[in-house]
């Protein structure tokens, strides 16, 4: 006999959800939600009888901080192969110790660039930056904008831009799609972008309080003497420091030194992979990390007890990638490695059955082939907006997983800020009735200047419990971030761990709530 739809409810409530209210008397021959079986039949379904929205008990949902969040439908029974990328992916690098490595490791290349010995006595800052910043290379500012490119704030150094500074410099205080991830304007996706993004902050402070440099009036930059220092001429250097921390390995060398400090080690990695693989799914990974560091990462975390050796769970490993040019269609060549010297073999693999092998490079259309599969029967997890996600959907049509660790802070800082999202809710009630029943007919406007400051300032300390900077990674105050709409443009579902999704199943349907416009929400209330 069929369980009853609401049997797991009522013996999981109240931890599963507020309890069924009592039932309305049903017409004759109607089913209620007491009546229906778990799940419903079409028959019964048929003839059920909805109830009134202020009467229906709250969705059930998983905790906040076990959940995956889904932007669109994902039907996890269509999904033939599930993709995963290393870093910060499949690898979760402690924080912040790793930000504070690569952070040291970059003022370690400056030195050696020329810049003063002073730097070794700067600090990365956890809590300055998040990511979806935008670096103005030509005035050195870092800049937050919404969604639709609409500048939330601004800072150069440790200082932040008041209006009237912030309008000298844009005085739109909107910067354009097309110079968005520009040369000029360069957008730091990555949680690896982190200390950069602390570092161009240092830098820019130490030069502005330098009282041998001079400031130009200009603010493109500081001088001494007949020596100018333009701030796109520092980042620029910063670029390259950051680049050659990672081209001469320095930073992997570092963190396979020492993998118990900077790799986070969950036994629940392989229980999940092996689960997948019960359940049908086929497994690869892409990363565009070398081989040697590959090997390294994956053995650390494939080290726990009851896990297989680590190629054992994936159909086909790429290492070097080199996302995002391998979504395009050349790609690169495709070339296998000799698994005992890490050696590329020579020539390119025109073979088909990719079973123990390693490869370089090459391409989606190689994926696809390898595979035999292509598109949304593919599920693709990684951290990266646009090397991972953003390139992944436009280019091949593959479903997304965006992996989003900063929810976590969210989570708690949501909470924290609670008491001032309340009050915000109180005062936009209270502009509300300022303006009741006042047409254009009105004469006089009502002095709401005090409500509006008022308004001004209760956005700005919910920001506050996220980032004393920037505030949330999603949103600034009622607005949401450029962060947040790519998340939501490109990723079909997030989380703040992969891991998360050992508490579906994998024929689960992740079903996106329907989308309320203002004008929608009144009626439908």
């Amino acid at each position: 006999m069929a369980d009853k739809l609401l049997t797991k409810r009522q013996a999981s409530t109240p931890s599963g959800g507020s309890p069924v209210p009592k039932m309305m008397k049903k017409g004759a021959g109607k089913f209620t939600l007491d009546d229906l079986s778990n799940p419903p039949s079409k028959d019964e379904l048929s003839r059920y009888e909805d109830m009134p929205l202020e009467r229906l008990p709250q969705k059930y949902k998983r905790q906040t901080d076990q959940r995956v969040f889904c932007n669109r439908s994902v039907d996890m029974h269509k999904i033939r192969y599930l993709g995963f990328d290393m870093d910060y992916t499949l690898c979760e690098y402690n924080s912040p110790a790793t930000e504070e490595l690569t952070y040291t490791l970059i003022v370690d290349q400056l030195i050696e660039m020329g810049y003063s010995e002073e730097f070794r006595k700067f600090r990365y800052r956890p809590d300055f930056p998040i990511r979806g910043l935008i670096i103005d290379r030509a005035h050195g500012n870092i800049i937050k904008t919404d969604a639709y490119g609409h500048i939330l704030s601004v800072y150069h150094g440790h200082h932040r831009l008041q209006s009237d500074a912030t309008r000298k410099h844009y005085p739109t205080r909107f910067l354009h799609s097309h110079e968005i991830g520009s040369n000029d304007f360069r957008v730091l996706n990555t949680l690896f972008g982190l200390p950069e993004t602390s570092l161009v902050a240092d830098v820019i402070h130490f030069f502005d309080s330098q009282a041998e440099y001079e400031t130009l009036e200009s603010g493109l930059g500081v001088q001494k003497g007949s020596t100018f220092l333009s701030y796109e001429a520092i980042y620029n250097d910063i670029r390259k420091a950051v680049d050659r921390v990672h081209d001469k390995g320095q930073l992997k060398t570092a963190i396979v030194g020492d993998l118990p400090k900077y790799v986070r080690l969950d036994a629940r990695l392989p229980l999940l992979l092996d689960r997948a693989r019960d359940h049908g799914k086929g497994m690869f990974l892409m990363t565009n990390s070398g081989y040697g560091y590959t090997e390294s990462i994956m053995n650390y975390l494939f080290s726990v007890e009851g896990a297989k050796p680590w190629k054992s769970y994936f159909d086909l490993i790429i290492v070097s990638a080199k996302k995002p040019s391998f979504f395009q269609e050349e790609g690169t060549p495709l070339r296998e490695i000799d698994q005992e010297t890490g050696s590329l073999k020579l020539g390119e693999f025109c073979g088909e059955d990719p079973t123990g092998r390693v490869f370089s490079g090459g391409s989606v259309d190689h994926l696809n082939q390898l595979l035999g599969c292509q598109g949304q029967s593919i599920l693709y997890f990684g951290d990266h907006i646009y090397g991972d996600v953003l390139k992944s959907k436009k280019l091949s049509g593959w479903r997304t997983f965006l992996i989003v660790p900063e929810i976590r802070h969210e989570i708690r800082s949501l909470k924290e800020s609670q008491p001032h999202y309340e009050h915000l809710k109180n005062l936009e009630f209270m502009l509300a009735e300022v303006h009741r029943d006042l047409a254009s007919d009105a004469q006089q406007a009502p002095d709401n200047s005090d409500l509006k400051t008022e308004l001004k300032s209760a956005a700005q300390e919910i920001n506050r419990c996220f980032n004393k900077h920037f505030g949330s990674i999603f949103r600034s105050g009622t607005r949401q971030s450029l962060f947040a709409a790519q998340s939501a443009q490109f990723a079909d579902l997030y989380s703040s761990t992969l891991l998360n999704l050992i508490n579906y199943p994998f024929f689960y349907f992740f079903h996106s709530e329907m989308d309320v416009l203002p004008h929608e929400s009144r009626a439908w209330s």
